[in-house]
């Protein structure tokens, strides 16, 4: 954001003052000198002698996009830790606990037990086993039930193995979701990037 309030620039008066060279580099170079750049949410703005140094700010910033590694997955919300690479992707370290919203349609309780409608206006509820297992069933025929899973599926960290990359986003409490993470509620701030596609998916019978 540029801001110009404190700039006092010489009056021209038609007729009277010449526009000349000099006259014009003088006021652009006042308006240079009085001009400021302001920061806005996650981003820091320093004046230097010779300009602007603009900066991203640290932790908290809206709009800041992070790696982290999945460490479980529940309904609605994936617990994350920080992505800390250190050479190979089987030895990635995981530290701090994060909450990170699931993309809408891969969350749960919009959809257990509701019904819905697809693209083509055919109506279906869902029955979930899991965050990532559900039925769907025709409601013009129950008997009609489609085992669906999601694809590709959310790892979870494994002993030392670290579980799914997941890309968010931090919008803060502007999220507007509140999720229950033990006996506790809390605002999330963080919303998964589906960057991996995931989709819910028939699922095959084992052989």
């Amino acid at each position: 954001m540029i801001n110009n309030s404190s700039i006092d620039l010489p009056e021209f008066v038609s007729g009277q003052t010449p526009l000349t060279a000099d006259r014009l580099n003088q006021a652009i170079g006042h308006a240079n000198s009085n001009r400021t750049l302001e920061g806005g949410p996650g981003i820091e703005v320093t004046k230097t002698p010779t300009g602007h140094l603009i900066a991203r700010t640290p932790q908290g910033a809206i709009g800041e996009v992070k790696w982290f590694s999945l460490v479980t997955t529940h309904k609605d919300h994936h617990i994350c830790g920080d992505l800390v690479p250190d050479g190979s992707p089987e030895a990635r370290l995981v530290a701090s606990n994060t909450i990170v919203v699931k993309p809408e349609e891969l969350r749960q309780t919009k959809y257990d037990g509701k019904i819905r409608a697809n693209h083509l206006g055919t109506f279906f509820t869902y029955t979930y086993t899991d965050s990532q297992t559900r039925d769907s069933k025709l409601v013009t025929d129950p008997s009609d039930v489609e085992a669906q899973v999601v694809i590709p599926h959310y790892i979870e960290k494994q002993g030392s193995v670290s579980g799914s990359e997941i890309l968010a986003i931090r919008l803060g409490p502007a999220l507007g979701i509140v999720v229950t993470v033990g006996s506790n509620s809390q605002v999330a701030e963080w919303l998964e990037f589906n960057i991996a596609g995931r989709a819910w998916a028939h699922e095959l019978p084992s052989s």
